[in-house]
């Protein structure tokens, strides 16, 4: 867990299964990494991270990289906030998401907001992936599943530190906004203190 540390956070992750061991139904290897790092400037503070992961094996859809995804109204910055739930499976995928704090550097500047300590920031979320024809048969995927072969792309804006304890987002999804049954814009809650 970062505990606040300006250096950069590397985190490896590594799963096995075994056919036939301790009921396995497969045999597969699955890599993951993550690397995180804040960035500090005069206009605030930069938060960004890459995600990357391969599974070597055969893997039916339960077992792909699922990404996390939040279909409530209230904010999980673990996860994308306006991709529906089982949109996409890959057994490989590599991901970027952004995030700028303002730090008060926009609201400062405005008579009487000043005053309620806002504070202003924008993110972007994006993932791509793919997944072998025969991991996407092992198991029939469920309808509207897909493989994340092109750009996801979500985006916004936030406002922090309202009242010293919530946050409010609004975003925005760029991409693949032809597909049935999805929200291309959401506004989600989070209480936030201390900021």
């Amino acid at each position: 867990m970062p505990l606040g540390s300006i250096k950069p956070v590397l985190d490896i992750g590594y799963h096995i299964g075994i056919e036939d061991f301790l009921g396995g139904d497969y045999t597969y290897h699955r890599f993951s990494l993550e690397y995180m790092h804040n960035l500090r400037s005069k206009i605030g503070v930069t938060r960004y991270q890459i995600q990357a992961g391969k599974i070597l094996g055969e893997v039916p859809y339960p077992l792909m990289f699922l990404p996390v995804t939040n279909e409530s109204l209230y904010r999980n910055k673990e996860s994308y906030n306006l991709m529906s739930n089982f949109e996409y499976g890959a057994d490989e995928y590599f991901a970027f998401w952004v995030d700028h704090h303002f730090d008060g550097k926009i609201f400062n500047k405005i008579p009487g907001i000043k005053y309620l300590q806002f504070r202003s920031i924008l993110s972007m979320k994006a993932m791509i992936g793919n997944a072998s024809e025969k991991n996407q048969n092992l198991i029939l995927m469920p309808a509207g599943m897909s493989v994340p072969d092109k750009w996801y792309v979500e985006t916004g804006f936030g406002i922090e530190n309202i009242g010293k304890m919530a946050r409010i987002d609004f975003t925005w999804r760029l991409t693949q906004r032809d597909k049935p049954d999805i929200n291309h814009f959401g506004i989600k809650l989070s209480i936030a203190p201390g900021i």
